[in-house]
């Protein structure tokens, strides 16, 4: 699974298993709880998953998309 950024259609990040990885630097930068994404430095909660689009917690906002 891939995630691109909204605004410009760039490759963001790679999943693997409920792990999610930045495409450029391969750091493990957040995981998947339930449709919710978290920062792996932080712990906070920072996106929400719903229907492969991918929108910030705070604000609601669509920034990343899904491709299977």
């Amino acid at each position: 699974m891939n995630i691109f950024d909204v605004e410009h259609g760039d490759f963001a990040f790679f999943v693997e298993d409920n792990s999610i990885y930045d495409a450029k630097s391969r750091d493990y930068v957040y995981f998947i709880e339930d449709d919710h994404i978290f920062s792996v430095e932080s712990g906070k909660f920072v996106y929400f998953i719903e229907d492969d689009h991918i929108f910030e917690a705070h604000s609601g906002n669509f920034v990343y998309y899904i491709v299977r």
